[in-house]
């Protein structure tokens, strides 16, 4: 199978859409995860992905990011702080 079917296949098998990655981040991820794990090909990742939980559990770890983006980017949260809580703090009743 081709990346593309893979991805689809994959995609459907974990519940994660992987429709909205960029494909070639995405690709270089599950290639070095293929390789680093000892599979020839797409074809028999899937497989291993279908029968092994464990394997399945480290392609989910390896293509997502368990932290939100709001908290890894600190301009955002400083805007939060420094604007959006002091006017709500300001129009709280004391």
């Amino acid at each position: 199978m081709d990346f593309e079917e893979f991805r689809k296949k994959a995609s459907s098998l974990i519940n994660i859409n992987l429709e909205g990655y960029k494909e070639k981040q995405l690709k270089r991820r599950i290639d070095h995860l293929l390789a680093y794990q000892g599979f020839k090909d797409y074809d028999d990742y899937y497989i291993a992905l279908t029968k092994d939980i464990i394997q399945k559990q480290l392609f989910i770890d390896k293509l997502t990011i368990n932290v939100s983006e709001f908290f890894r980017n600190k301009a955002i949260f400083d805007t939060l702080e420094k604007t959006i809580l002091t006017k709500l703090l300001e129009k709280r009743e004391s």
